[in-house]
C-alpha cells in the first residue's frame, strides 16, 4: 500500500476493553516509537511513559498516548461503547501506513480483534 494518509485508526471489536490492551501495550507503544524514529535517547523516559499508560489501561481507562510536540502522534480518544487508537501526522504521507503495519503483528500475536480504517477524522473528512 503506496497511499498518502494522516491517520491509522486501529478500531477494537466491541468486545475488547482498554484492560485488554495492558500486556501488549509496551511492546506496541515502543514499536509505535521504533517504527516512527521517535525513540528517546533516555530509555527511562520510555519506560516511565509506559508504566503510566498500563496503570490507566489496568484500571479500564484510556491511556494518555504519546502526544507531546512529535510529528507522528499516537492518539486515544474518548469514545463511548468501543476502543480506538490512531495515529496521526498534520499531512498527509506514506508513514502511517507504513507504521500501522509494522503495529499489526503486535495486536494479532495478542488476539485482540480490530480493523484499521485511514482518515477517519471528522475534521479532514471534506479534504481528502
Amino acid at each position: 500500500m503506496n497511499q498518502k494518509v494522516r491517520s491509522a485508526h486501529f478500531i477494537f471489536d466491541e468486545s475488547v476493553k482498554y484492560s485488554d490492551l495492558s500486556p501488549v501495550y509496551p511492546e506496541l507503544f515502543r514499536k509505535f516509537l521504533e517504527a516512527s524514529n521517535q525513540m528517546p535517547e533516555d530509555p527511562d523516559v520510555v519506560e516511565i511513559w509506559i508504566e503510566r499508560d498500563v496503570q490507566d489501561l489496568k484500571k479500564g481507562k484510556k491511556p494518555e498516548g504519546f502526544l507531546k510536540q512529535n510529528a507522528i502522534k499516537m492518539v486515544f480518544p474518548q469514545r463511548d461503547g468501543f476502543v480506538e487508537f490512531y495515529i496521526y501526522m498534520k499531512i498527509k504521507n506514506d508513514e502511517i501506513p507504513a507504521i500501522a503495519r509494522k503495529l499489526e503483528p503486535t495486536l494479532k500475536k495478542a488476539g485482540l480483534k480490530y480493523h484499521i480504517e485511514y482518515d477517519r477524522m471528522l475534521r479532514f473528512a471534506n479534504s481528502k
